[in-house]
Parts: structure tokens; sequence; C-alpha cells
């Protein structure tokens, strides 16, 4: 979305509104000048032009144990208010985390990026979606 300077957070909801209001044409266009995306700005597959969608190979956040690190790949379902929440921290695709403590009890994921250590809640942690460092 850099290209169109709209936020990573909001670009869900655009994309949604143009694909129910414009021609096919123009969806086509744009995409052409995006350079055919395979996945959307929060990392989830774009289904090809005859609907077949790739199998993402990435697991929930919520999948790693303490000392394990990852790459965020992507956030499902999407979710414009889980999307605010994690742009504020910085935790979007691209991002490379690491988990450092779960708390007992279904309590919070405590995740580390270069910025700081985040706190997750387990259901936030569990629509962020990771390819694990080996």
């Amino acid at each position: 979305m850099e290209r169109l300077h709209i936020p990573w957070a909001q670009a869900h909801d655009y994309a949604y509104r143009l694909e129910h209001a414009t021609d096919t044409a123009v969806t086509e266009a744009l995409t052409a000048y995006l350079n055919h995306p395979t996945v959307c700005p929060h990392g989830n597959p774009i289904p090809t032009a005859d609907g077949a969608i790739a199998a993402p190979a990435d697991r929930p956040l919520t999948e790693l144990t303490p000392g394990q690190s990852g790459v965020i790949s992507r956030i499902a379902p999407e979710s414009a208010l889980l999307f605010e929440y994690l742009a504020a921290r910085g935790l979007i695709p691209g991002t490379a985390v690491r988990m450092e403590e779960i708390a007992p009890f279904n309590g919070p994921l405590m995740v580390a990026s270069s910025e700081a250590i985040h706190p997750l809640g387990q259901e936030a942690a569990g629509h962020i979606y990771v390819i694990r460092d080996e």
C-alpha cells in the first residue's frame, strides 16, 4: 500500500469497498499497476483470476513456544480493530518476532520484536500467523 499511500490498517476496508463498487477493468488495471500481488497488505493470499488460492505455509503465533522465533506472514481473519492495534505496535507482516513467555492459565503471550516486548492476549495472537525460523 506504500505506492498508493494508504495506511496498512485501513487497506482492507478500502479494497473491499473498491471491489464492490467498480468495474472489473479498474481492479485489473490496479492489479497490474501493483505488479500482480499474490497476497494482500495483511499477508493473506489473493485468489488468481480463476479463483485458485495458494495454501499458506504458516502457523498461528500461539503455536510458538518460548524461545522460538519467526516472521509475521499474515493476519487472519481480517479485522480493522485488530489491524489498528497491531499497526500501533509495529506487528505487521514482515516483522520478525520471538516468543518470550506464555503466562499460565490462558494468560497473555509476551512477544518481542525489534521495537519492544508486546503483551498479546491469546485471541489476538491466534490471528497472527508466522513463518517459523528453523
